[in-house]
């Protein structure tokens, strides 16, 4: 989901309307990707390093039982997309990051929650899938209802487009935003 991201995270915004939320929400909805930045950048490989040490710990401290049988560390961190949608795209990341912002405020805690929470939703119709549950489990998890076309540049958004179910799910967004925008102006 490309503009679609936009249409969700402004609706979120919509329930408690201010310009404010709204650009907290779109920050929130959009810090998943930045690990496509990062990773464009080449500066995943110290990230990827420390992301190995938690899972390590985990399987020292048994809290694992064995879920990383289904891939190995290359494959995982560099197929699909590469860092792209693996640490930033999972429920402990959404976790952490709404504790991070609870002692500030309860109430933009959950607001940040819910907002990275509906993007995983946007993106898990990528064939491409989210592993929702790393660090536990490296498994990913797909709707597959649309083709992964990228994750950087031009041809990764025309290729999106291009697939009816794309533009049917992104109109759906977008006739959500603005039955939202109608009922608060």
């Amino acid at each position: 989901m490309q503009l679609g991201h936009l249409a969700i995270a402004l609706s979120i915004a919509t329930y408690d309307w201010s310009v404010f939320n709204a650009a907290f929400c779109l920050g929130m909805h959009y810090l998943p990707n930045v690990d496509s930045v990062i990773a464009k950048a080449d500066l995943d490989k110290p990230i990827i390093v420390q992301a190995n040490r938690i899972e390590a710990w985990l399987r020292r401290k048994k809290w694992c039982c064995g879920a990383f049988a289904e891939t190995d560390d290359e494959s995982f961190w560099s197929s699909k997309g590469g860092f792209h949608c693996t640490v930033t795209h999972s429920l402990a990341f959404a976790v952490i990051t709404a504790l991070l912002i609870a002692p500030f405020s309860m109430h933009y805690a959950i607001l940040a929650f819910l907002c990275l929470v509906t993007h995983y939703l946007a993106d898990i119709g990528s064939t491409i899938g989210l592993p929702l549950l790393w660090p536990f489990s490296r498994r990913r998890f797909t709707l597959a209802l649309f083709k992964d076309t990228g994750w950087w540049g031009m041809a990764m958004i025309v290729g999106y487009y291009k697939q009816p179910v794309a533009v049917v799910l992104e109109c759906g967004v977008m006739l959500f935003l603005v039955y939202r925008m109608l009922q608060i102006f």
